[in-house]
């Protein structure tokens, strides 16, 4: 079972990538227990709180400085409450949380800085990394500023739900019940099918007789959505329950099907929905969700009937 170090560490990278990490993500390998003891001095009571002994060197409001990089005691509470955003069940009031927190901030500066004074940052690979992570966060900002004030209420959940385009989503898929037998030779194929239509039964013809896998239980598939033979589910398209179909070729043979029964299809009642407060809660986050795209394609649009955009088509060939 993986400890709970482990988790806190990969916690750490996410809220802390979060909350505006000056560099982009930990290193995930470097992580040590969160028992380690940081190689450099740090606070050992309340974290928000720089000893006295660092005070002067770093200033009241410094929680931790290593060579040139500072981290103030806003920037640590405000990572500390990521964390605590990102794991719910994280006691952010806990001494030895916050200690590993700020061990594992020093320790990751310390790479930083090892890695920078031997010039990595200035790597071109680095570089574009870093460029595209800018981008991503920019447009991000950009687009929570488009979508923070739209909601999703129940009338724009209501029609979602009776746009015909979305009828899809709320329907059961279909799926069929089918007994099937399969022989080698034609001749024999049709011989078995007329002794059926004389009415024998065919679970037990397919029993004696079916080289399928499913002919121990009397050619029973049980229920399918999808068949991987694609001209046994052409066939079972035509037929209705209870009937049985002519002799085809499919990939393992000459077959016989039966559809036994047939269920799904039909669209789930919105009032079912609303009685299943998580389901419903789910459609109106994902009618939300639309909405939210919707509002950031129509600016985006926008951008295009205002600005100057030229495409060469002869480089894309």
């Amino acid at each position: 079972m993986l400890s709970k170090n482990f988790y806190l560490s990969m916690i750490l990278i996410v809220g802390f990538s979060l909350a505006g990490c000056d560099k982009i993500s930990f290193l995930g390998d470097y992580f040590p227990s969160m028992k380690k003891k940081a190689s450099v001095d740090a606070v050992k009571e309340e974290p928000s709180v720089p000893q006295s002994s660092q005070e002067a060197a770093a200033g009241k409001d410094v929680l931790a400085k290593i060579g040139s990089w500072t981290l103030t005691v806003q920037e640590f509470n405000e990572k500390v409450a990521a964390l605590k955003t990102a794991m719910g069940d994280f006691d952010d009031k806990d001494i030895k949380n916050k200690q590993a927190i700020l061990d594992e901030l020093i320790r990751q500066q310390l790479l930083i800085n090892d890695a920078e004074q031997k010039g990595l940052d200035k790597n071109k690979d680095v570089v574009n990394a870093v460029n595209e992570y800018r981008k991503t966060v920019v447009v991000q900002q950009l687009a929570k500023g488009l979508v923070e004030n739209i909601q999703a209420t129940d009338k724009d959940v209501e029609d979602f739900y009776n746009n015909k385009e979305n009828a899809d989503l709320f329907t059961q898929p279909v799926e069929w019940h089918v007994r099937e037998l399969v022989v080698a030779d034609e001749a024999k194929a049709k011989e078995l099918l007329v002794t059926i239509l004389q009415g024998a039964d065919f679970a037990e013809i397919a029993r004696t007789n079916s080289t399928s896998d499913t002919a121990a239980k009397g050619g029973d598939t049980g229920f399918v959505s999808d068949f991987e033979d694609p001209q046994v589910g052409n066939v079972i398209l035509t037929l209705e329950p209870g009937q049985t179909s002519s002799v085809f070729k499919g990939k393992k043979g000459f077959y016989i099907v039966k559809l036994e029964e047939q269920r799904g299809g039909d669209m789930e009642k919105l009032e079912a929905i609303k009685a299943k407060p998580e389901d419903y809660a789910q459609l109106k986050q994902y009618v939300l969700g639309m909405k939210r795209q919707k509002v950031i394609a129509d600016y985006i649009e926008g951008l295009k009937g205002k600005t100057s955009i030229v495409i060469n088509e002869n480089f894309l060939k």
